[in-house]
């Protein structure tokens, strides 16, 4: 998503909360870890808060502007 100039929406679970932090580069939803699949946590999310999540992205440009992962020519601009 980052790489495609998309918000992220991920749980909160690892790894994906050691990618992304939560208001600067996307959101974490908290999430509850259900089990292993292949040496991997699994995690189950409430479809409610990632409801919120998406409706608090669509609904604030700036946060949307700022989540999204810039271009090399905007990331250039910003600076």
């Amino acid at each position: 998503a980052l790489h495609a100039g998309v918000s992220a929406i991920v749980t909160d679970g690892w790894p994906m909360n050691e990618l992304i932090d939560d208001g600067h580069n996307g959101l974490l939803v908290p999430a509850t870890q259900t089990g292993w699949f292949h040496m991997a946590p699994t995690w189950e999310v409430a479809p409610q808060s990632l409801a919120n999540a998406m409706v608090r992205l669509a609904t604030n440009p700036t946060l949307l502007q700022r989540l999204r992962c810039p271009s090399p020519g905007e990331l250039a601009a910003r600076q």
